[in-house]
């Protein structure tokens, strides 16, 4: 009887959780449609507004030259103005506003376009794709931050191996863990990439030396805007779109993780 319970417990909460996701995917596809319009005049108008500032630069670069040159009287007061509102501290300053302004309206767009992947994961057609490949094309989307940083190990069969899926979305998928991996590895530590496969699944595995994870963030990984990293640096949408993705493939993600030992993330796909 306290088994029968425990199953009814169980589907109960997944169907609670799965309630939660649908109206979460809503919300999502609400903010995101609400955000995009108006990110995209803001965008546009700091472009716009810094090359003008750019020339009102270059212009008063060349008054500050023309009075220069005409020397006396001309040149000490255009100085003195220079001097008296601070001219070339403030261009600066205002360069450094609109290099951060950018980032900050780019770091936002990045977020609305997670929220739309996370709103709308089962889009695309599932073809036959090579894991071998897979792995490959996220190793040369993530080379530049993990070459300089960790030792890269692949292992993969000899004899390839296929799933059915939407490569896009497996890709981000990947991409996604080895960028985990490479932020949770200290330098010089080893990330594996390995290709896999059991009687049913092709298994696509992340192996790192790095930090590891403690069992409280293990429960929450998946939950929805839940991040380890600092503030800025991470939407904490990743999990949560990844375990989307790969339950839309019929899929399944496993992950185990020790504090201070490393952490193993193994994505199951059905094999083709």
């Amino acid at each position: 009887m306290s088994s029968v319970k425990k199953d009814r417990d169980f589907l109960e909460e997944r169907l609670v959780s799965a309630d939660k996701m649908t109206m979460l995917g809503q919300l999502a596809a609400g903010i995101a449609h609400e955000i995009n319009n108006p990110i995209g005049y803001v965008r546009s108008n700091t472009v716009v507004a810094k090359e003008i500032f750019s020339d009102y630069q270059h212009a008063l670069e060349e008054i500050g030259k023309l009075c220069r040159t005409a020397g006396g009287e001309v040149e000490s007061q255009f100085e003195a103005l220079e001097k008296r509102f601070s001219l070339q501290e403030s261009a600066s300053e205002i360069t450094e506003m609109f290099n951060e302004s950018h980032e900050g309206i780019e770091r936002i767009i990045e977020i609305v376009k997670a929220l739309r992947s996370f709103s709308y994961p089962g889009s695309g057609k599932h073809t036959q794709i090579s894991a071998i490949d897979a792995m490959n094309t996220v190793i040369k989307l993530t080379n530049n931050l993990h070459r300089y940083k960790n030792k890269l190990n692949v292992e993969v069969p000899d004899k390839d191996v296929y799933f059915l899926g939407n490569a896009g979305q497996i890709q981000q998928v990947l991409v996604n863990f080895v960028t985990n991996a490479i932020y949770a590895t200290p330098e010089g530590k080893s990330i594996t990439l390995k290709v896999q496969q059991d009687d049913k699944s092709a298994m696509l595995i992340v192996e790192d030396e790095g930090i590891g994870m403690s069992k409280e963030t293990l429960d929450r990984i998946f939950t929805p805007f839940f991040t380890t990293k600092p503030p800025g640096e991470g939407t904490g949408l990743g999990m949560s779109i990844s375990m989307t993705i790969v339950e839309e493939h019929n899929g399944k993600i496993n992950i185990t993780s020790e504090e201070g030992k490393g952490t193993r993330v193994t994505v199951l796909l059905p094999l083709a």
